[in-house]
């Protein structure tokens, strides 16, 4: 079984785990120590060069994203507030109100 991009608390990896149910997920199970086999990008390296390509030349760049309720968006915010931060440069992140209408 492939499970894409699970969110926090999804219910089926629980149940593939206690069941012995072979699966790999597309980034880690942000509700669990992460012992899941799993195929993944580097999100944190592509959100860090992304930020420094738009940075160039002073610009301010926010970031509008999901709340962090997968592995993509908890990392991609972690690392655009750790690169504010070493970059003495205010965060502006909203999060929107809802993943996907």
């Amino acid at each position: 079984m492939i499970v894409i991009d699970p969110m926090v608390g999804y219910p089926a990896l629980p149940v593939l785990r206690s069941r012995g149910i072979p699966f790999v997920t597309s980034e880690r199970d942000p509700s669990h120590g992460g012992a899941d086999p799993l195929v993944t990008a580097d999100d944190e390296t592509g959100t860090l060069l992304v930020l420094d390509h738009l940075a160039q030349d002073g610009r301010t760049v926010g970031l509008l994203c999901i709340p962090p309720m997968n592995a993509f968006a908890i990392d991609t915010l972690a690392a655009y507030d750790r690169w504010c931060l070493e970059r003495a440069r205010p965060p502006r992140h909203r999060q929107s109100r809802q993943a996907h209408r």
